[in-house]
C-alpha cells in the first residue's frame, strides 16, 4: 500500500515538473532586425507603473545611436521585463533606483549591442552568485526559479549572452546581443 502511494506521488511530480518545463518553453518565433531602444521601451511600458508606485526611479541612459540586433522582440522583451522586476524586488522597501544603459562595445572580433540593467538592491550574495542561472533555483519565497534560466536560454537562442555581478550599491545584470 505504502509503495503504491509512493509511486502515485512520483507519477504526480513527474507530471507537474513536465508541465513546469513545457510552461518554460520558448516558442520559437520569426526573428527581425530589431532596435534596441524599441525593445527596452515597449518593454518598459508593462512594468514602470508598478516601480513608480513603489517609489522605484528607473533611468534610462542609452546611447546616442541606435543598436540593431536580429531576435524575437517578444521573448528580449520577456527578458527584459524579468530582470527589470528582479531589480524591483531586491531593493529594500522604501526606495531605489534602476538604470537601463545601452553600449556598443567589440570583443573576439564582434560587435555586441549591450544592455545593463543597474539596480540600488541589496546584490547577490557571492555564494550563490554560481547558481542563479540554474533551472528551479530561487531565494524568492514564491519563486519558480525559472526566471533567469529562461532569460539566459532566450539570449542564448539569439546569440548573445546574460551575466551578472554585484556592483557598489547594488547588482549588475548585462545583455550582450550581436550586431548584424
Amino acid at each position: 500500500m505504502e509503495l503504491k502511494a509512493i509511486e502515485n506521488d512520483a507519477t504526480r511530480c513527474r507530471r507537474f515538473i513536465e508541465k513546469v518545463l513545457n510552461f518554460s518553453k520558448i516558442i520559437p518565433e520569426e526573428k527581425a532586425m530589431l532596435n534596441i531602444h524599441d525593445v527596452i521601451e515597449d518593454a518598459l511600458l508593462l512594468v514602470q507603473r508598478q516601480a513608480r508606485l513603489e517609489n522605484i526611479t528607473i533611468r534610462k541612459s542609452f546611447c546616442e545611436t541606435d543598436l540593431y540586433t536580429i531576435g524575437n522582440s517578444n521573448n528580449l522583451q520577456q527578458v527584459i521585463i524579468n530582470l527589470v522586476n528582479n531589480a524591483r524586488e531586491a531593493i529594500l522597501p522604501g526606495s531605489g533606483e534602476i538604470t537601463l544603459k545601452t553600449y556598443a562595445r567589440e570583443s573576439d572580433g564582434k560587435r555586441w549591442a549591450c544592455i545593463e540593467i543597474d539596480d540600488t538592491g541589496k546584490g547577490i550574495p557571492r555564494e550563490i552568485m554560481e547558481r542563479i542561472f540554474d533551472s528551479f533555483f530561487t531565494t524568492k519565497p514564491k519563486g519558480t526559479g525559472l526566471g533567469l534560466s529562461v532569460g539566459k536560454r532566450i539570449i542564448e537562442e539569439h546569440g548573445g549572452r546574460l551575466t551578472a555581478r554585484n556592483v557598489p550599491g547594488g547588482a549588475s545584470f548585462t545583455v550582450s546581443l550581436p550586431v548584424p
